[in-house]
């Protein structure tokens, strides 16, 4: 038996599926909202560009990142190792509620359409009995 490595979207997938999953089982809500607020954070310290960030995060966190890392920072990331939350948390002298918005209200999540049910006409045999399916 020849084993198929899953691909990184279907693993993604899952893993989203059982946090989404669990989010709702401890809230209790059908979704969570998180968003992500790193520019506003460093605007609010005077931080601008990110060039700044960068520099910040070496002298202060001690992180050395490229400027590829640190422009992904700033767009809402889909997961965040706890090191580079401290070493932002550090450089910006800042909590992660700082760097987080968590918005609890309930939101509905929209209705899923109806699939249309496909009613297959039964087939008979020779004595009158419905087959079985295929």
């Amino acid at each position: 038996m020849r084993y198929v490595r899953p691909s990184a979207t279907f693993i993604e997938d899952a893993y989203r599926r059982t946090v989404t999953t669990t989010l709702s089982e401890l809230t209790g809500q059908d979704t969570v909202r998180i968003r992500w607020r790193l520019r506003m954070a460093a605007a609010q310290r005077e931080v601008w560009t990110g060039s700044q960030l960068w520099r910040l995060l070496a002298e202060k966190a001690g992180l050395e990142v490229s400027a590829a890392s640190v422009s992904a920072f700033t767009k809402e990331p889909f997961q965040i190792k706890v090191c580079t939350l401290i070493a932002l948390c550090t450089a910006l002298q800042c909590t992660p509620d700082d760097l987080f918005e968590v918005d609890t209200t309930p939101v509905e999540r929209p209705a899923t359409p109806a699939r249309p049910s496909a009613v297959e006409p039964k087939a008979v045999d020779d004595g009158g009995r419905p087959m079985p399916p295929l």
